[in-house]
């Protein structure tokens, strides 16, 4: 039970951070600064923000994401917990935003050739490339 608790504890310390460490790398980026990524056992941080890096501001899949990085590290392990649960907070923030650009991307595919997941996915992941790129406290705007 004590284990649990660590486990549970740890992710929403990471679930808490991982804005400010996924901010932190894409300004680094944006300045054109060199960033290494460091991984000890794959199995926290570093594979958690390098993907989350990917997703959100690479506009990476999260499958292609989860790919790059297996292919360099194979034995990663990311916490998807805190990954997901760090895309739920600016999602339910900017609901309304959201959903009317999925809605307007399914009303601009063929009929017949509806792909909900992606038409929610992208504004989804626009709103959050945005709120972790435009400000200064990338943990304050999206975990409240």
């Amino acid at each position: 039970m004590k284990q649990r608790g660590a486990v549970c504890a740890r992710l929403i310390d990471q679930r808490h951070h991982l804005p400010h460490a996924v901010g932190a790398l894409a300004d680094r980026q944006a300045r054109g600064q060199r960033t290494d990524a460091h991984f000890t056992a794959g199995l926290g941080r570093t594979p958690l923000t390098v993907l989350s890096y990917l997703a959100w501001i690479g506009g990476r899949s999260l499958q292609k994401a989860i790919q790059l990085i297996l292919r360099r590290r194979p034995a990663t392990l990311p916490a998807w917990e805190a990954h997901r649960g760090c895309r739920e907070n600016p999602a339910n923030r900017h609901r309304c935003p959201i959903e009317q650009r999925a809605h307007e991307l399914s009303q601009a595919r063929p009929p017949g050739q509806s792909d909900q997941e992606a038409d929610w996915l992208q504004p989804q992941t626009g709103v959050i490339r945005s709120v972790l790129t435009a400000i200064d406290s990338p943990a304050d705007a999206i975990v409240g």
